[in-house]
């Protein structure tokens, strides 16, 4: 699949309502991926003569299973409800009576085998304290413990006391960078349940989705043989960070998605690669210049002066050939 067909197949599934997206943080809760007690912030509709009051909202997570459910057995949501009213229960008791006195198989076939797909992408999964998210509910994104699977599992929720499933037609992405630290806090019981899919840097990707894309614009702003460089600098020191850190520590080809021009290609290595190299060994310069395959003496960064940087792209390229070994080093 191209990117352009990637991106219009997931416009498409977000305008149909059938795709939803959040971001896992620190002091993400229960409440909001799956239901509970919010303030009403609405004083309109406070009770109470203005005072706070408070309500029972459905999250994300019960959200999107809702609409999963319902549209597998062809109901619509109550459109007359506020946003943030819980649904589930009248869309599940209609699901139990269409299914009641069935076997599994027969509603695997009638129902789940020809829904239509739902998505949840969770980006940064494992900044999010996973116990504390899924809760109760870690269990039932199994598979084989989905609503009609062959071991079905049905928990009865603590704020609204529903029975609540995991439909099998919802599918749930999390993502997250693997040179992050705090990887290695993803709760056991959530790895357990999803395959993990490394994504490593690919710069033929870059070549052909941004350089051979967009040729005639960085030609005519005369940064293609320095992005061109540019790549085989960073594949080459990508080479010394897999030796030194491991593969979880390579530079991304994303970086330079963003490059038109020169001076966006000297703001990529000034600020973001090479900072990035200072972060990963600490600010050791001996570490970092032998990642570089540099000397001291180089201009652009060594002990004394930290990053330099570049003021023209004449400076960006002999630092290029340095690293590519195609010249000497400049001394200072």
């Amino acid at each position: 699949m191209s990117e352009n067909d990637f991106h219009a197949q997931y416009n498409q599934l977000r305008t149909e309502g059938r795709l939803e997206f959040i971001t896992f943080h620190p002091s993400y809760s229960y409440e909001e991926f799956i239901e509970g007690i919010t303030v009403n912030t609405d004083q309109g509709k406070a009770e109470n003569n203005g005072e706070i009051s408070y309500i029972r909202k459905w999250g994300i997570f019960k959200k999107i299973c809702t609409l999963a459910l319902a549209k597998a057995i062809g109901e619509n949501l109550n459109g007359s409800l506020e946003p943030w009213e819980d649904q589930w229960r009248s869309i599940f008791e209609k699901y139990q009576s269409k299914v009641k006195g069935k076997l599994r198989e027969a509603i695997r076939n009638d129902i789940w085998d020809k829904a239509e797909d739902f998505v949840l992408i969770i980006d940064e999964i494992n900044r999010g304290d996973a116990s504390k998210i899924f809760g109760e509910l870690v269990t039932l994104l199994e598979k084989d413990k989905r609503l009609a699977q062959e071991n079905e599992i049905v928990v009865r929720l603590p704020y609204s006391n529903d029975e609540f499933s995991v439909p099998p037609n919802l599918h749930i992405i999390g993502t997250m960078n693997t040179a992050d630290r705090s990887i290695a806090l993803v709760d056991i019981a959530l790895r357990r349940r999803f395959g993990f899919v490394e994504v490593p840097p690919d710069f033929d990707i870059l070549r052909s989705n941004h350089m051979e894309r967009n040729k005639a614009v960085l030609q005519q702003n005369d940064v293609y043989q320095y992005l061109s460089k540019s790549i085989d600098a960073v594949t080459k020191i990508n080479g010394k960070i897999i030796k030194e850190l491991g593969r979880d520590k390579q530079i991304g080809h994303s970086f330079f998605f963003r490059v038109f021009d020169q001076g966006a290609l000297m703001r990529v290595w000034q600020y973001e690669i090479l900072p990035l190299l200072e972060e990963y060994f600490d600010c050791d310069y001996d570490k970092i210049l032998q990642a570089l395959e540099v000397t001291e003496q180089n201009l652009y960064i060594n002990n004394r002066i930290g990053i330099k940087g570049f003021t023209k792209i004449e400076e960006l390229d002999s630092f290029l050939d340095l690293v590519l070994n195609k010249a000497g080093s400049t001394n200072g």
